[in-house]
């Protein structure tokens, strides 16, 4: 969800009775329709008005060769997915979407069962606030994985790392946790299939004027000469971005935003 900040507020969100996702999915289907979204203009707008060289350039996949059009999420390659991010609400549309998108991705890569964007908007992440905090989306999710059996046991909570260390390395480990039957198995570069628990991250679109957004994070991978990037699904596509630039971008929230903490973490904890 992209976060036009006009003031923060600390009194919990309104709570509307849960409605479940429905219908299992299958993550290599048929593609019935591999056509862009009607919101790829949008998207494209946006990226362009933000961005000098800033997150769109470290897109390394369109997510598009599997598209569930009634859920309207992309596959990637990775075996990981991608819902696309509808446009944002409100009169000066100060409420994205970014953090609705993230929950969505983890239902389906956490369960095997798909909740489409606007469904978890209306019942499960309804914020008075712009946009949408980390406690509306941890109490969001835990409501959405508690009565289903195909989510794992455990529980989503908030984190904020102290420093870049702490981040990357709190991510790392959230991220290779094997907590169910139903999670991710991703296809990393290498070529390995391992299991991974995706995590989302809050931060501070570079180059944008005050603009911040949830993302969500499906791995982070380690090369030689210590080289380390995180994988990340966004508006319907795959990132791999370094790791400190990452981290970077996620001070860059309280630096922009005093009242926010930077290196804000949504993990689950088995």
């Amino acid at each position: 969800m992209i976060i036009f900040i006009l003031a923060l507020f600390t009194f919990n969100a309104y709570s509307i009775d849960p409605t479940p996702g429905t219908g299992t999915y299958s993550p290599h289907g048929t593609c019935t329709s591999c056509s862009t979204s009607t919101n790829e203009t949008f998207i494209t707008d946006y990226i362009g008005h933000t961005n000098t060289k800033k997150f769109s350039n470290y897109k390394t996949e369109d997510c598009v060769e599997y598209k569930n059009n009634k859920y309207n999420y992309y596959g990637c390659k990775d075996n990981s997915i991608s819902y696309n991010q509808p446009a944002s609400e409100g009169i000066i549309e100060q409420e994205g979407m970014c953090g609705q998108v993230a929950m969505s991705n983890m239902y389906h890569m956490y369960c095997n069962w798909n909740i489409s964007v606007s469904s978890v908007d209306s019942n499960y992440a309804n914020d008075y606030t712009p946009g949408t905090r980390p406690t509306t989306i941890t109490n969001g999710l835990n409501r959405l994985f508690s009565p289903n059996s195909d989510c794992p046991t455990g529980y989503f909570s908030n984190y904020n790392a102290i420093n870049e260390t702490d981040y990357i390395s709190t991510i790392t480990a959230a991220i290779y946790q094997n907590v169910g039957v139903n999670q991710l198995e991703r296809l990393n570069t290498s070529g390995d299939t391992a299991k991974k628990s995706p995590i989302a991250i809050l931060f501070s679109l570079p180059g944008s004027k005050k603009v911040l957004h949830w993302v969500t994070v499906v791995d982070v991978e380690f090369h030689e000469g210590g080289k380390c990037n995180m994988i990340v699904n966004s508006f319907g596509n795959q990132y791999t971005v370094p790791c400190n630039v990452m981290a970077s971008w996620s001070r860059q929230v309280n630096n922009d935003f005093p009242l926010l903490s930077k290196y804000t973490i949504i993990q689950f904890n088995k």
